[in-house]
């Protein structure tokens, strides 16, 4: 949860999460829905599939104890070289390093190297370094403090380098090369998308969509939403958009992409018969009360929180 996401944003979700699946085994046997409602506001969705694919893998294979083991930990699901680190070092207390975003940049200040940070070649050489200096049946302690000292010292912008122990040993504090420290390569510009959503309601519910699995927001849901002028959308629901009201815009970004959709609302009569805007997606009418069971899209969970939230 951690990944890509401020720690003070993940301790609610967190406990909700281990409240619901203390173990490997709870995990394993819940339904994806359930998984990734719990999951929603955290974004980047395929980490929680991916646990829940870890969890299957480890009750199959492992019988519900995680291996300890780096070749294992990297061939399951979304692990990767930071986190089998991670697993391995602060779970069973293996010498290996765990190349975080905080040690990274401790440790390219300490050497100051100018290599992009975001590079195979600057990665490895980076946990070369570290395991240079782990002490032998330290490295729980060790990485931890790393994480630590980059997190509450070691600061992306002023950095409180007076207080900091390899102050002293420090490249870039000596050559006045801190705030240039890390280096990452240039960013692609942001891309901006425009959408149109849609509150449709049909007796007191309204109309969600359902990703296929192989789209973009796999598996959740969202109030219909194209990126056309929804003439298509009118037709199927018999509603013109002359009755249509709108509502206003929300914004999210995914990735490089910031989308902006303008939101409208109408009341609709009957579906009509033919081929839907959406294919084969699968449609439900759900009443507000009921959103909340249903993991949204986060563009779809803005618009359910500022138009029909319960007032109060």
């Amino acid at each position: 949860m951690l990944q890509q996401t401020q720690v003070a944003t993940v301790i609610p979700f967190f406990l909700r999460w281990m409240e619901r699946f203390p173990d490997f085994a709870s995990l394993a046997e819940a339904d994806e829905e359930e998984v990734l409602r719990l999951w929603e506001g955290l974004g980047y969705y395929r980490r929680a599939r991916s646990l829940r694919a870890i969890a299957r893998r480890v009750m199959d294979d492992w019988g519900g104890n995680l291996p300890r083991d780096e070749e294992a930990l990297l061939a399951l699901p979304g692990v990767g070289p930071y986190t089998a680190g991670a697993l391995l070092s602060l779970a069973f207390n293996v010498d290996v390093p765990a190349l975080d975003g905080n040690v990274e940049r401790v440790m390219t200040r300490l050497r100051d190297q100018d290599d992009p940070v975001d590079r195979p070649p600057a990665k490895r050489e980076l946990r070369r370094q570290i395991e240079e200096l782990i002490p032998t049946g330290r490295a729980r302690d060790f990485n931890q403090a790393l994480m630590e000292l980059g997190a509450l010292v070691c600061l992306p912008r002023r950095p409180l380098c007076p207080t900091c122990p390899w102050r002293d040993d420090c490249l870039a504090l000596r050559r006045g090369t801190i705030e240039a420290r890390p280096v990452k390569s240039p960013r692609p510009p942001q891309e901006k998308l425009r959408a149109l959503t849609l509150l449709a309601s049909r007796e007191g519910a309204y109309l969600l969509v359902r990703h296929h699995r192989d789209e973009r927001w796999a598996g959740l849901w969202e109030f219909p939403t194209v990126d056309d002028d929804g003439e298509s959308l009118a037709v199927w629901l018999d509603a013109p958009r002359i009755t249509w009201t709108k509502r206003g815009t929300v914004s999210h970004a995914f990735t490089r992409f910031r989308r902006t959709l303008t939101v409208f609302s109408c009341q609709v009569g009957q579906v009509r018969d033919g081929e839907s805007p959406f294919g084969s997606r699968q449609t439900l009418w759900v009443r507000p009360e009921g959103l909340n069971d249903y993991p949204l899209s986060a563009g779809s969970r803005k618009t359910r929180d500022r138009w029909l939230a319960p007032e109060g």
